[in-house]
């Protein structure tokens, strides 16, 4: 079937012409984009809605200013949804392994939660950075 729509010339035009139609769907939907996705809209289902790509999607936000919510997807929801259970309990001395299995995600999703909650993180075992082991 390809090798026949290359003949007739149609996947040149297609292709040809997809740039002009992004170029167009982002010009005329831009701002209605944009407000959807401040508003909780993913990129995925956004450009899947439009008929773009979710990078071509995810590089228009970026260069109009639009400063992109972390793609952790469920797990994000997860913990936003306990933020203040898995904060209280990460400060009063849960490990952070601890935590994840609580909530059934990855450690490192637990760890970039807290992170940008603002949350200071202890290091590994409480032991400082430098020097935690002695010379021998």
């Amino acid at each position: 079937v390809r090798d026949r729509l290359r003949r007739a010339g149609a996947l040149e035009y297609l292709f040809r012409n997809r740039h002009r139609h992004v170029q167009d769907v982002l010009e005329r939907r831009g701002v209605e984009f944009v407000a959807a996705y401040l508003a909780g809209e993913s990129i995925v289902a956004l450009a899947a809605d439009a008929g773009v790509s979710g990078t071509t999607l995810r590089e228009y936000l970026v260069a109009e200013g639009v400063t992109l919510r972390p793609t952790t997807g469920k797990a994000w929801k997860i913990l936003h949804a306990r933020s203040a259970e898995l904060i209280a309990a990460y400060e009063a001395g849960t490990s952070m392994r601890a935590l994840a299995a609580r909530v059934g995600v990855n450690p490192d999703a637990i760890g970039l939660f807290l992170t940008s909650s603002g949350v200071a993180l202890r290091h590994d075992r409480g032991w400082p950075r430098k020097g935690r082991h002695s010379g021998g």
